[in-house]
């Protein structure tokens, strides 16, 4: 018999932080797992905030509002907005058209003319007008130096869950350096790699260079080994006296 003792159960420290909060009109879930307790977690209510300012269009002062009012003229906007610009081409051309952003008018006659948290709930069909209302991206003008986007008469922006995807992206990555971290904006997720591994005591991050001490253990270690090249052997030949015998114990050196 074996006599095994027990240790106590050691607790773990607790380091995922998470963090609820609602935004854009639903309801949002921030995580990271992290020792620091001074995480930029709390931080992340404020940056939807901002973003929100950029990309609503229920907003009468956010910057989209202000472009779908501004036709046949180029307007600058924001590197935010025209980051999800630039996302919102990606996604319909993968798409082949059916996610598209200019589908405003249409999603307002459709009866989404209000934020999704306070909008009714009621069945109706759709008109035949939301299903044909979509223009192409390639319509409206944009310059990518001055970063400005000119809107053709007739067409108006919402970029709905793509702004979404692009914030909880963005929330993510500025998380992400203080450990794996995990963002959900109301059903589109952004998930973080794992915590890259920590370097080992005494090992250095950086690419090692040649060898600097000669016949240090690790200097050996870097060099590539190197075989000895089979050449004849070659029997050792002496002079023998004459009269005298050559001695046996002559042997082949290689």
């Amino acid at each position: 018999m074996v006599a095994v003792n027990l240790l106590p159960k050691q607790r773990l420290p607790d380091m995922l932080h998470r963090l609820e909060f609602h935004a854009m009109g639903c309801e949002m879930l921030a995580a990271v797992e992290s020792e620091s307790v001074s995480s930029p977690l709390a931080k992340v209510p404020e940056w939807f905030e901002g973003w929100e300012q950029v990309f609503s269009r229920f907003r009468y002062d956010s910057e989209l509002t202000r472009l779908n009012e501004i036709h046949e003229e180029p307007v600058p906007v924001s590197e935010a907005l025209f980051a999800v610009f630039q996302a919102s081409q990606k996604a319909e051309q993968m798409t082949h058209g059916l996610v598209t952003p200019t589908l405003l008018d249409a999603i307002i006659e459709a009866g989404y003319d209000r934020p999704f948290d306070v909008l009714p709930h009621l069945g109706t069909p759709m008109p035949d007008s939301v299903l044909t209302g979509s223009t192409s991206l390639t319509a409206i003008t944009i310059d990518n130096s001055a970063r400005t986007v000119t809107l053709p008469l007739g067409v108006g922006l919402d970029f709905g869950g793509i702004a979404k995807g692009w914030a909880a992206h963005q929330a993510m990555k500025r998380l992400q350096p203080e450990g794996p971290a995990l963002v959900d904006a109301g059903g589109d997720i952004a998930i973080s790699g794992p915590r890259p591994p920590a370097p080992r005591a005494g090992a250095s991050s950086s690419t090692p260079g040649p060898c600097r001490t000669r016949g240090s253990r690790a200097c050996r270690r870097s060099r590539p080994t190197r075989w000895p090249r089979r050449t004849a052997c070659r029997r050792t030949a002496r002079r023998t006296p004459p009269g005298r015998r050559r001695s046996p114990r002559t042997r082949a050196s290689c």
